[in-house]
């Protein structure tokens, strides 16, 4: 979508003005709100630049960012407001720069007239970087563009290696995620079973249900697997290691530029993880586009990346069993949870159809590749414990600009993290929002994660007073002391963290008064999504009930403690449930189903 952009329009007002979603991702959004596009020239000032003509190229109201290419006086360039937390973005604005100076082909960022590499206005980071043109995708009529797109993503990740995040930042990092992903689709399965048996009646519900069992073994399989494989003694190398990924790796992120080379643009959701999670993303994705696995194009994919940055066989052996998960499956019916009257149509039907015909390509594929999948046995558990990240990497630090930089382990605590205090934000909150409510209602907690689909959420304010390092030292001591406080009612730590997610999920809600502080000892309700997937401007602000601040005489070591005693006794330890069984939170959400198609049924 394009729109020509003169001028702000007059009587606009900036500021306290807060950058906020204005619609859904389905919609067509041509322009942006008018506070957007005056604060978009009120950047432009921070720039040692000219600039003729604004043109919007895109937008992403369901998020609250866009990208506009401007005509000045040095040039084509970009001006675009990254849309997730300031604290998050400076993980990205920082690992693109890192690239720049290693000789990638990434948008060379310009410094404003501080010499800094953004400009933060309306809570959000914006930046501007060269306009690349011309940019062309790469081919896909044979393999050759492919291989291109691969090496490219090759020489990407090499660059990458070595990236220490600046003072401020959050540590973004799905390097010890695997199992926790692995599980989160393992578990969303057994949603999609129990969505189509209500909505038996529609005309995909039959099919997709014939399918879920062989997903879900596929599931744990891979899983199973992922135990018995070097994952644990890769991830310890650590993120330097490593270097990050894209995230969002494809055909139009990664286009061929004027030197006939690939360049990599978008680089706003780069995190630390394992290179082959972009290498896997971009296989299976074009696999399933072909409507078979290739084995001539799944080697000479991997060929093509070997070249410009080695796979080791350990690292080999991660790559096929990620390939062996039902990605693409999950990928395209985890619509059905957000609307299932309108998912599980005939075309949805067709479609399930069409990917159970590429799957049965798929086993015989991953075998001449030399994947070796285990069964899992009947009686066999899922473990989290492998996600978690090593102790030295559990703690918190206070850098020099005086922002707190979170490197706790995401989900070392999931669910108790971003309420412990107010100062333990944004960083935590994008690395826990899976392990929370992976897929329920991304983004309508602002500010605190994109996951945490809570309906009324506490406030975490950056602007509260920063924590002294002492605290800091005696919040660590209490995280690496809860298995001697909570004892007696946590005999089983490891349990108790591989469980919590589940549990804080599943515990009861009660309205709270607004005499209550705003760390409430209970989640408020989980919030289910509307048809669009998104929530409104309106429904993503906070009730006015749980914006009231702590008293400033309790530490936040009190406050923690307070929480940890006051939750772990009302939680509920079971084990993670087995496949065919409901936990709390999907009985649920299959409540909240049964009560929505009553009140349809009615009208």
């Amino acid at each position: 979508m394009e729109e020509m952009i003169s001028q702000p329009k007059e009587g606009t007002t900036l500021d306290p003005w807060l950058i906020q979603p204005w619609g859904d991702v389905e919609g067509d959004v041509p322009t942006v709100p008018p506070e957007l596009e005056a604060m978009a020239y009120e950047v432009i000032k921070e720039y040692d630049m000219s600039v003729s003509e604004l043109l919007l190229i895109t937008t992403k109201p369901d998020k609250g960012g866009a990208i506009w290419k401007i005509q000045t006086n040095h040039g084509p360039r970009s001006l675009k407001v990254l849309h997730r937390t300031p604290a998050r973005s400076l993980f990205s604005v920082g690992a693109q720069q890192y690239l720049v100076e290693k000789g990638a082909r990434v948008p060379a960022l310009i410094p404003d007239r501080r010499g800094e590499l953004s400009v933060e206005r309306g809570g959000k980071l914006w930046i501007v970087t060269d306009w690349i043109e011309p940019l062309t995708p790469a081919a896909k009529v044979d393999l050759t563009g492919a291989q291109q797109l691969c090496f490219g993503l090759g020489e990407f990740h090499k660059h990458s290696q070595g990236y220490t995040p600046p003072k401020g930042a959050v540590n973004a990092t799905r390097l010890h995620r695997y199992p926790m992903s692995y599980y989160k689709i393992l578990n969303k399965l057994d949603w999609f079973r129990h969505i189509a048996t209500l909505y038996s009646d529609l005309p995909a519900s039959q099919k997709l249900l014939s399918l879920i069992s062989k997903y879900e073994q596929q599931a744990r399989n891979a899983m199973y697997t992922l135990e018995q494989s070097p994952y644990k003694e890769l991830v310890q190398r650590g993120e330097a290691t490593w270097g990050f990924a894209h995230q969002d790796y494809g055909w139009s992120n990664g286009q061929v530029g004027p030197d006939g080379q690939i360049w990599i643009i978008d680089l706003d959701g780069v995190a630390f993880d394992l290179p082959i999670r972009d290498l896997r993303k971009l296989m299976t994705s074009t696999m399933e586009d072909m409507g078979q696995w290739d084995l001539a194009w799944i080697r000479g994919m991997i060929d093509a990346y070997h070249q410009s940055n080695p796979i080791e066989p350990e690292l080999m052996q991660v790559l096929l069993i990620d390939m062996a998960m039902p990605n693409e499956f999950y990928k395209h019916v985890k619509e059905v949870v957000y609307a299932p009257e309108l998912f599980l149509t005939a075309e949805t039907e067709a479609m399930l159809d069409r990917m159970e015909a590429t799957d049965a390509t798929k086993w015989p594929a991953l075998q001449e590749l030399g994947a070796q999948i285990l069964e899992a046995p009947a009686d066999w558990v899922p473990s989290l414990k492998a996600h978690l990240v090593p102790a030295s990497n559990q703690s918190l630090a206070l850098d020099t600009t005086g922002v707190v930089s979170p490197e706790l382990a995401p989900e070392i605590a999931p669910g108790i993290a971003p309420r412990i205090a107010p100062r333990i934000a944004p960083g935590i909150a994008p690395g826990i929002a899976p392990g929370i409510a992976p897929g329920i209602a991304p983004g309508i907690a602002p500010g605190i994660a994109p996951g945490i689909a809570y309906e009324d959420a506490p406030s975490i304010t950056p602007e509260q007073p920063l924590v002294a390092a002492e605290e800091l030292k005696s919040f660590d001591n209490l995280i690496t002391s809860i298995p001697a406080a909570t004892n007696s009612v946590l005999p089983n730590y490891q349990e108790w963290v591989d469980n919590l997610r589940e549990q804080i999920l599943a515990m009861r809600k009660t309205p709270t008064p607004a005499s209550i502080p705003s760390f409430p000892t209970k989640a408020p309700a989980a919030k289910k999504p509307s048809a669009s997937r998104r929530s409104s401007a309106s429904e993503r602000t906070f009730s006015s009930d749980w914006n009231h601040k702590e008293p400033e005489s309790k530490s936040i070591v009190e406050r923690a403690q307070e929480i940890l005693n006051n939750t772990s006794l009302n939680l509920e330890l079971n084990t993670i449930p087995q496949v065919g069984q409901l936990s709390p939170y999907t009985q649920e959400l299959l409540n909240k189903i049964i009560v929505k198609r009553k009140e349809r049924r009615r009208t």
